[in-house]
């Protein structure tokens, strides 16, 4: 069990794509290398979500999350923008 969840938590950690888990209240409980460089940030957990949702994009972020949480659907799928450092805001999707 212990070797299983070391090679998940490698897959997890060196994947390319930006992987993160969220608790029902939107902060970032976990996330991998690859989403803490999209989101250009050091630690993001503990970090609610929609912090990182440009300021735009965050009333819609958060009419689906709650969606999700209520159970009024089955999977999450957003597509917007993050608030980034830089000039040019990237796009996500989820």
């Amino acid at each position: 069990l212990r070797q299983n969840e070391e090679r998940l938590r490698q897959l997890f950690d060196r994947s390319g794509t930006g992987v993160g888990r969220l608790g029902v209240d939107g902060r970032i409980e976990t996330c991998n290398n690859a989403f803490l460089a999209i989101a250009h940030h050091d630690s993001s957990s503990g970090k609610a979500f929609a912090e990182l949702v440009h300021e735009e994009d965050r009333a819609a972020w958060r009419a689906e999350f709650a969606k999700l949480v209520r159970r009024e659907c089955d999977s999450f799928d957003f597509e917007g923008r993050l608030a980034g450092r830089e000039a040019a805001p990237r796009r996500i999707h989820t």
